[in-house]
């Protein structure tokens, strides 16, 4: 066409804005706009000004602007729009209107609510005086507006713009038309943001079902409901749905869009916030990671997303402890916040709040004073003071004051925090109660014993109304309660309170479960000071066998064992070498609950003891040197760690033969060592030659055989030479599998390293077979009635319901349930899952009579064991609701 028609000939350009509106379509802004250039430059020589093609191609210059978040630019080219606009058409055109819309649309997403609102309703006074009362385009713009009045809050003025889009709709409209969906979505936010979540699902689920019946099942614009009911189930804590529909969401975007279009980062950012309330910050991170990487691809670096981005990143490394990291992203976040937003905006805010939040974990309490006052400011001079995130910040300066011992401060934050949600119209009873467990455990530092009582007590009294009877937040205020009568030299009554806690933390946690060592530890404290030590010190070696199990970095900071020092002080020397090993149990205990300096603390002073009570290279002190260099390993601090490694394989090899086994261990800490510094080549060597001894000293199917090929498969992985670690992880697999004790949970993890590689290799078909051969293996080797048995049949039948393949998902479903009613009682709450489950799957495929029996069984459950207000209660009701209107 170009070697056709002249340069400035219409008709090309007219081409070029089509060709621009497929690439604006596609997400390929820079190309769109390329194209709407060279489209207006024609058309400005070819036609006159005011011509409705120039008017145009300002609107899709606009969009295209709009798109990638140069919102100002945008809001220009549909200033120059609505000016041709003007010039050539009457004041009631609808074509002015719809720019109208589109300036209000844009000043919204600038924050400009003020001057969005005259937008919307310039738009919607020009369509009631040129369109029927019920005609559909009304309801857009009722949309709008009402979108607006959600996002300040004004929820009453929201609902009913809604309510008229929706009138509208239902109208003009069939029944199952897609725009009645996009309103049911926006009535679904708005009970959202009121936390009326089974309303919410409710809407948003009317919503998927009309799309259901009216769109593709990929279609693109389902991707909003599945978004919109992920985060209902998120806010419900129900992670596994929430992650369940953020994965849908993510999975008809990348069938529908490029692989790196900027709709991705909306499932890529909800899809790491669960990962990240699940514990898997790694997993997290990745995905916020790609978040970014979009973000940066297609948006101005100034923008707002991509400060929320990075804001979120922070949040993630501060909950791994990573603070530097954690700082740097906050930081940024903050920098571009400062330059698009107004100085009293909330989300300038919480982002100081956060930087509060990291400051006072690294110490560095003025920092965090500053930021945490800040953001009180921000929100007091804010035109829309949020009670709750005020209540909050108090609590949070309250916590700095008290870490810096100036109580008094802390208690009138304290009681700010209170006098504010006293005053709220909806206070936050949860934050409430945790205030004033707060306020108790100022109290107890100040030795005010019968305040701090008093305020335990009215936190309690929150709790036992609000929360369930084994609640694990009861625990820890009964926990607190019972230190204080510890305190008080309260014995018996200390020991009742703990028992209350333990007896809690049994129901809800593990066995094993960290929180459990701090009660266990503070038992043993009670019977210390009542001078059982027979008693404490039983309590307390429970503490130090949980501690040492769970390894869990980021729980609450105890001094678990120091007790046990107290006891053998008063029987031994001060240089006697038990002091070593206690201090060396203790550090590795301090090490465990990331007590890192403490932890040093106790190795230097082992060493110190073994000094002077043993002769040079003793394998207690190698023990230490060791301790020392795992500490030092988990502190990210790899060469310290690798000195330390080294130093130790010195000493024992001084009286180890050559192929002695503790020479291989330590060969393994240095060539993981290396590993971690990115040395890989030289980590090779040393897996290797840890390899090799242990194929001269142990039987072929020994299991650190099989750790070693892994180890030797993560560090070619990490090369990303899948095809050398392929074979190593297939070696350690059948060395597992030859162990006359085959440990299925690590044949399980083997067999997800050979998945990943194939994946990596893009060898689904060979992942797809090593998950097949999991779930043979644990038919196979698990009795008929094992609960994991069930949860993978479980798990199958999720993924199935995800892929779609309904009838598949209902055949593992009902494996599980056969499972689970073999294994005990069909009425134990955990047969609740599985119920919901096939009543789910079973309304997919419009079974619903089978659908309401299994919702009701799980009634049922629910009823036995949960209070009558609980909030699983309303999911079911409005799930037998929603079925009931599909039958």
């Amino acid at each position: 066409m170009e070697r056709s028609f002249p340069s400035i000939h219409p008709t090309l350009g007219i081409t070029y804005g089509n060709i621009g509106s497929v690439h604006d379509l596609m997400g390929e802004y820079s190309k769109a706009y390329a194209y709407f250039q060279k489209d207006i430059k024609i058309k400005k020589r070819s036609l006159p000004l005011d011509h409705p093609s120039i008017r145009t191609t300002y609107g899709h210059l606009g969009s295209v602007y709009d798109s990638i978040g140069e919102y100002s630019k945008a809001l220009s080219y549909y200033e120059r729009a609505l000016h041709a606009h003007q010039k050539s058409l009457s004041t009631n055109s609808i074509e002015i209107a719809s720019t109208y819309n589109n300036l209000g649309r844009v000043t919204y997403l600038m924050g400009d609510y003020s001057k969005a609102l005259p937008y919307f309703k310039k738009a919607l006074e020009i369509q009631k005086q040129s369109l029927p009362s019920y005609h559909p385009t009304l309801s857009v713009t009722y949309n709008n507006i009402g979108a607006l009045h959600t996002s300040i809050g004004e929820y009453t003025e929201a609902l009913s713009y809604y309510e008229k889009a929706l009138e509208i709709m239902q109208k003009a409209l069939p029944p199952n038309h897609p725009e009645l969906a996009t309103t049911y979505n926006n009535l679904g936010g708005l009970c959202y943001m009121t936390t009326e979540y089974p309303n919410a699902l409710s809407h948003f689920q009317k919503a998927l079902k009309i799309q259901q019946v009216s769109l593709s099942h990929d279609h693109p614009s389902m991707t909003i409901t599945y978004n919109n009911i992920g985060s209902v189930y998120h806010s419900l804590d129900d992670y596994p749905n929430a992650l369940s529909n953020y994965k849908t969401t993510l999975e008809i975007m990348q069938k529908s869009l490029t692989m790196n279009h900027p709709s991705l980062v909306i499932a890529y950012n909800n899809i790491g916030l669960v990962y990240y309330s699940m514990g898997e910050y790694s997993k997290a991170l990745s995905y916020l990671e790609m978040t970014l990487e979009i973000q940066q691809q297609f948006l101005t670096p100034v923008h707002l997303s991509i400060a929320t981005t990075y804001s979120n990143i922070g949040v993630m490394y501060s909950s791994t402890g990573e603070y530097s990291k954690a700082l740097s992203n906050q930081e940024k976040a903050l920098e571009i916040m400062q330059k698009l937003l107004p100085s009293n905006h909330l989300s300038l805010a919480t982002v100081y709040n956060n930087i509060g939040l990291v400051h006072n974990s690294l110490g560095e309490y003025s920092n965090a004073l500053l930021c945490h006052e800040k953001a009180f400011e921000i929100v007091q001079k804010s035109s829309l003071p949020d009670c709750a995130s005020l209540a909050a910040i108090c609590n949070n300066m309250g916590l700095t004051y008290c870490e810096m011992g100036k109580y008094s401060s802390a208690l009138s934050y304290y009681e700010q925090s209170i006098e504010i949600q006293k005053q709220s119209a909806s206070p936050s009873e949860s934050l409430l109660s945790t205030t004033y467990r707060n306020v108790g455990s100022l109290y107890a530092s100040m030795g005010q014993h019968s305040k701090a009582l008093s305020y335990f007590m009215m936190s309690i009294k929150i709790q036992e109304e609000t929360l369930s009877p084994n609640h694990p937040s009861l625990a820890g205020t009964y926990n607190d309660i019972a230190s204080l009568y510890k305190s008080m030299a309260k014995h018996s009554e200390a020991l009742s309170y703990y028992e209350r806690a333990l007896n809690i933390m049994l129901k809800s946690f593990s066995s094993n479960h960290p929180s459990l060592a701090n009660i266990y530890n503070n038992v043993g404290s009670v019977f210390d000071s009542m001078e059982e030590y027979e008693k404490a010190l039983s309590y307390y070696l429970k503490a130090f066998a949980i501690m040492k199990e769970s390894l869990l970095l980021n729980h609450p900071s105890v001094a678990v064992l120091c007790n046990v020092i107290q006891i053998q002080q008063k029987f031994l020397t001060p240089d006697h070498p038990s002091f070593a090993i206690t201090l060396n149990y203790i550090g590795s205990v301090h090490h465990s609950i990331g007590n890192y300096p403490q932890a040093l603390s106790c190795y230097e002073k082992a060493f110190e003891i073994e000094k002077n009570a043993l002769p040079p290279n003793h394998s207690t002190m190698v023990t230490t040197y060791n301790n020392i260099g795992l500490l030092y390993d988990t502190m990210g601090e790899h060469s310290i760690s690798l000195s330390y490694y080294e130093k130790t394989l010195e000493m024992i090899q001084t009286y180890l033969a050559p192929n002695h086994p503790s020479i291989a261990s330590t060969y393994h800490n240095i060539g993981l060592a290396h590993k971690s510094i990115g040395e890989y080549t030289k980590a090779c060597f040393y897996l290797k030659m840890e390899l090799e001894i242990e194929q001269k000293s142990l039987p072929s199917n020994h299991p650190s055989l099989a750790i070693s090929y892994n180890s030797i498969g993560a560090t070619y992985n990490l090369m990303q030479a899948y095809c050398q670690a392929l074979p190593c992880y297939q070696t350690a697999l059948e060395i597992q599998w030859k162990s006359p004790q085959p440990n299925y949970s690590s044949i399980i993890n083997t067999y997800y390293c050979i998945v990943f590689v194939h994946i990596a290799m893009e060898e689904y078909s060979k992942a797809l077979s090593c998950y097949e051969k999991m779930l043979d293996m644990i038919e196979i080797y698990l009795p008929l009635d094992h609960e994991l048995l069930a949860n993978i049949y479980n798990s199958i039948g999720f993924m199935y319901k995800l892929m779609r393949k309904y009838w598949d998902g209902l055949s593992y479903y009902h494996k599980a349930l056969e499972v689970m009613e073999k294994s005990g009682p069909s009425d134990r709450p955990s047969f609740t899952t599985i119920y919901c489950n096939l009543a789910l799957i079973y309304k997919s495929i419009g079974m619903y009579s089978d659908a309401l029996l299994f919702y009701k069984k799980a009634l049922q459950i629910l009823e036995k064991y949960l209070p009558t207000n609980h909030p699983l209660f309303a999911i079911i009701y409005d799930s037998l609701g929603t079925t009931y209107e599909s039958t």
